[in-house]
């Protein structure tokens, strides 16, 4: 049995009951929500090894279950075969394994019906003990299989629950507003489990005879019986921790700066620790003396002295290290940058089973990532004074982040602004990019500027217009249509003899031989216009 913590699995995939994107209606709630996902920041790896009696489970980056150890007489060992395994828990006689589907498998021992999982569905951990099994669903219910002797299987009517504890004879359940609720044995010789008044609390553990809980602030409490004088619950002036571990008779912290303290470390086998540096989650505890971590370089370590178990460690690496902890921050912070990097580093991953868990725990966040970008042109022309407005096309259309960014490859011949307007400056070429802020995605238009050409005929549709029955009129050229508006004569029939359009606008020639600008009426040098 795991005792317990392994900071659960619902660090990533729990959260898929948003236990971050709540719409609580505090803001300490929301903090107090983050805080949850921040305590359990290596749950996903920590719940990848776990022990119990001389048996060692491994869960390998690619989704299969190396077992180390000696006791196999119930089959507990038999998972050669597993595939797509994201999370294991033994305890007893049997082991379970969660799949990336959120389908669960087991062997070994189902004398009490433990083992009778093959029917679940959407779980986001497991943990089970000598004689029952316990689910938490990614909708906040808990499941079970096996003995209920002690009622420590009454849990079917249970919400919005964000990690369970199996220990055997009772279970522990801490609910999305931090507190914690049980079911099960309370046995005196250990006296009652007093966890009624645990408020703010972002991870459980226990070994049966006692419970911790690790606060938002990084203190610890605990409730139950220093059992046999070891001080398991010697934790109250701890500060700093980030997971929490325990195992029968010893309590270990994982604090913020990488290193682990523990209870009762000179009792009866002195308890080293000053090798568990640059830690990020602490495993599996056995008994007082062996503890089980995973350094920031996704190597296991461990002060067991078994060969056999030690050198099937010493090959085994967790290369999807970075991309879990990056995956976390994008849960906790839920901003493009923390999700792009997340993103970016899961895609590097060879393996297909942890990277597609990843991925479908990134999507948790509630940020659809930006997949393409195009424009309504890829080439255009204009002459100098002109201007064109490009039309940005995002997907998916439900992208969380639209945000883009124009550029000019050269601002002297033609520039851009924030809403995609191009302006022809001066005779020559210059490509338009826009680029999305999530994702760098990139589209272009390459123009051609070039000078008006007044030996360029542009005959209009329209070619009169009496001025002595309008004051304003309008004429086609090609596809457009322009308005004039001019002083005029309203004694005398005058008639438009020539239009031409010089940076962008138009002049049109009297029957006097005077050009017009059409916006101020007034005469205007030839000159002017550059004809």
């Amino acid at each position: 049995m795991k005792k317990i913590s392994r900071f659960a699995i619902i660090l990533i995939c729990v959260l898929t009951i948003n236990i971050i994107s709540l719409n609580w209606s505090t803001n300490n709630q929301t903090v107090y929500a983050t805080t949850i996902a921040n305590s359990r920041y290596m749950s996903l790896i920590s719940d990848r090894i776990d022990l119990y009696g001389g048996n060692v489970m491994i869960v390998e980056d690619n989704g299969t279950v190396t077992a180390l150890g000696y006791g196999n007489d119930h089959g507990e060992l038999d998972v050669n075969q597993w595939k797509d395994i994201v999370a294991i828990s033994t305890g007893g006689n049997s082991t379970v394994g969660l799949k990336k589907d959120g389908t669960v498998v087991a062997t070994g021992d189902n004398s009490e019906g433990q083992c009778n999982v093959s029917d679940w569905t959407d779980i986001v951990q497991v943990q089970t003990s000598y004689d029952n099994t316990v689910g938490l669903k990614k909708d906040g219910t808990v499941v079970f299989a096996g003995s209920n002797s002690y009622g420590q299987c009454n849990v079917s009517d249970w919400t919005d629950i964000v990690q369970v504890a199996n220990a055997g004879h009772y279970t522990i359940g801490l609910k999305r507003d931090g507190t914690v609720i049980g079911t099960g044995k309370k046995d005196l010789q250990f006296g009652t489990f007093s966890i009624g008044n645990w408020k703010n609390i972002v991870q459980i553990s226990s070994d049966g005879e006692y419970i911790v809980g690790l606060k938002e602030n990084g203190t610890v409490v605990g409730t139950g019986k220093n059992a046999y004088s070891y001080g398991q619950l010697g934790i109250d002036e701890w500060t700093d921790i980030v997971g929490i571990e325990i195992g029968s008779k010893r309590t270990i912290g994982l604090k913020k700066d990488g290193t682990l303290i523990a209870t009762n470390i000179q009792y009866e086998e002195p308890l080293d620790l000053r090798q568990y540096v640059n830690i990020v989650a602490v495993g599996p505890v056995c008994s007082w003396s062996y503890v089980f971590a995973i350094k920031s370089d996704g190597t296991v370590i461990t002060n067991i002295d078994d060969k056999n178990i030690k050198n099937g460690l010493s090959g085994i690496k967790i290369n999807s290290l970075n991309a879990t902890l990056l995956t976390n921050d994008a849960l906790k912070n839920k901003t493009l940058e923390s999700f792009n990097a997340a993103y970016n580093e899961i895609e590097k991953l060879p393996n297909e089973t942890i990277k597609e868990y990843l991925l479908a725990q990134l999507k948790t966040t509630g940020i659809v990532k930006v997949t393409t970008i195009s424009l309504n042109k890829t080439t255009g022309s204009l002459i100098v004074g002109g201007t064109d407005t490009l039309i940005k096309s995002i997907a998916p259309l439900d992208a969380t982040y639209r945000d883009v960014i124009w550029a000019s490859s050269d601002n002297n011949i033609a520039t851009v602004d924030n809403i995609g307007k191009v302006t022809a400056v001066s005779k020559g070429s210059a490509t338009i990019t826009v680029t999305t802020v999530d994702g760098r995605k990139l589209a272009k238009c390459n123009y051609t500027v070039t000078n008006f050409d007044s030996t360029v005929v542009i005959p209009p549709v329209v070619t009169k217009i009496d001025l002595t029955k309008v004051s304003n009129g309008s004429v086609m050229i090609g596809d457009k249509v322009f308005e004039l508006s001019y002083a005029n004569d309203p004694k005398n029939n005058n008639e438009i003899t020539s239009i031409i359009i010089s940076g962008g606008l138009i002049y049109i020639k009297d029957f006097l031989g005077n050009w017009i600008d059409n916006i101020t009426g007034k005469i205007v040098e030839s000159s002017t216009i550059k004809i």
